[in-house]
């Protein structure tokens, strides 16, 4: 279950990182703005839950949720360090996860000391709602 969300993050961070133009040896014309993000799906998909809208997502300053529409929820942050992230679904359901992001790169170098996401949890249902 755990690899999923693994496999999920790794796979949305590396489409980010494919995307990236390359550095060159300059910083003064490094193209890295931004940050990467997670996409963790809600609820996860081997859960035995009724599909519910997301209703609120929320974290912690500096790290950065979003609902992005499609059942998922997209987590990032401007510095390494981890994200809690609480989701409320439409029935009321409550899922906790948590997202792990590490510097990437050389001190230094073009690109260097990126948040990139290397770690998710799988969402954990911390509260069943009412069914709304």
């Amino acid at each position: 279950m755990a690899s999923f969300a693994v496999r999920a993050v790794a796979v949305a961070a590396l489409s980010l990182a494919l995307s990236l133009p390359a550095c060159s040896s300059t910083p003064a014309v490094c193209p890295c703005h931004g940050m990467f993000s997670a996409y963790v799906a809600i609820p996860p998909p081997d859960a035995d839950a009724t599909p519910a809208a997301i209703v609120t997502v929320s974290t912690d300053p500096p790290c950065v949720a979003a609902d992005d529409g499609t059942g998922h929820v997209t987590v990032s942050r401007p510095l390494a360090g981890r994200c809690d992230v609480l989701v409320r679904l439409s029935n009321n359901d409550i899922y906790t996860f948590s997202v792990e992001f590490q510097a990437v790169g050389q001190a230094g170098a073009c690109c260097s000391n990126l948040p990139f996401p290397v770690d998710a949890s799988v969402p954990v249902l911390f509260d069943a709602g009412t069914g709304g």
